[in-house]
């Protein structure tokens, strides 16, 4: 029965409008489609600022690039007939897509009462399954599963086996990547700490450099946190790099240090060891790092405070604590990362 099913795809729509994170989840999703489906042709629509993402994924035939601008009418216009469409996104905009649509419809669930309870009840029992994982439910009647290859950000030229060209990472740490900004501030470690991090990492480790990464709105953190570190040796990226450039340069490092942000999955998708803190926002939505699940060669942890009885106060992040102390990252010292960074690589292994 599945490959009658199978059979008769031969044009798929995988829409998943944004962001950065969020897209790089739906790469397992993207490879399993085209195995499971052979020679359908596979579209993927995202919107056009994000869509460097997967502009060299080789397992998608069209990349279409959502202008807002568009009007319902200019949008239908636009559209083919697809057998199959996998809306990932499931909001107003992306139905658009599939309105009249006489093909296979199938839609991401958002598992909204188990957000409520995690956020309200603070249910932590009942872990949402990676969004990986949640976005494969969609296709469960095409008996699609987890390949256990994890996610992909491809870059310009590789276009054969992944992950492509990796090469041999040391024991010994020599370059760390530094994501200290979020779009919700209370996804975000304070800046003071990220700033005295390096400093003792600086001290920890021997000949240690230092990545820092993040978007144009970001350049105010990241220059109070490299200010006054003349004698560290750290490059300042905040402002400087596009989507796939970032990839480029977390390539180049042993680590990345970040907050729950969309570098995580960059990280993740380019097989790069990770240390990721959470604070209003806990694993258990569904976001932690997928390579926790994947059988992929990345090795991650996790630093949060349990003892915070107010977390998570979100499922996205907030622009400021509800209760205006910030508990759940202030209570995080630069010990607890720093010993964390120690336990994926070893101080005897710099020496």
């Amino acid at each position: 029965m599945q490959n009658k099913l199978n059979e008769n795809i031969k044009k798929i729509l995988i829409i998943r409008l944004s962001s950065i994170g969020d897209i790089i989840l739906t790469t397992e999703l993207i490879r399993l489609t085209k195995k499971a489906f052979g020679s359908a042709e596979i579209d993927f629509l995202v919107f056009k600022h994000f869509a460097s993402v997967l502009e060299h994924n080789p397992h998608i035939d069209n990349l279409i690039k959502y202008d807002k601008s568009l009007n319902k009418e200019e949008i239908l216009s636009h559209r083919s007939n697809y057998d199959l469409i996998i809306d990932l996104q499931n909001n107003s905009r992306s139905r658009v897509w599939s309105s009249g649509i006489s093909g296979n419809i199938k839609r991401y669930r958002k598992n909204r009462l188990k957000k409520l309870s995690l956020v309200y009840l603070k249910t932590r029992s009942k872990a949402i399954p990676p969004i990986p994982t949640v976005y494969l439910d969609c296709l469960s009647d095409f008996n699609i599963k987890s390949d256990g290859k994890g996610l992909e950000f491809w870059l310009e030229g590789e276009q054969e086996v992944y992950p492509p060209s990796q090469r041999d990472r040391p024991e010994k740490i020599k370059i760390i990547g530094i994501a200290p900004s979020a779009h919700h501030p209370s996804k975000q470690w304070p800046k003071e700490y990220f700033k005295q991090l390096i400093s003792d990492l600086d001290e920890k480790y021997d000949e240690v450099s230092f990545f820092v990464f993040g978007g144009k709105d970001d350049t105010n953190t990241s220059g109070f946190i490299c200010h006054g570190l003349e004698n560290i040796d750290v490059t300042d990226f905040t402002g400087k790099l596009s989507i796939s450039g970032t990839a480029q340069k977390i390539d180049e490092c042993d680590l990345l240090i970040s907050n729950d942000t969309g570098l995580v999955h960059i990280a993740t998708a380019r097989r790069i060891k990770l240390l990721v803190i959470f604070g209003s926002t806990v694993p258990e939505l569904g976001f932690a790092p997928y390579a926790s699940y994947a059988s992929c060669d990345t090795n991650s942890l996790v630093v949060e405070n349990n003892s915070i009885r107010c977390r998570p106060c979100t499922h996205i992040g907030r622009s400021k604590c509800p209760k205006s102390h910030l508990d759940c990252l202030k209570t995080i010292s630069t010990k607890d990362v720093a010993d964390s960074v120690e336990k994926l690589f070893p101080i005897n292994h710099s020496l």
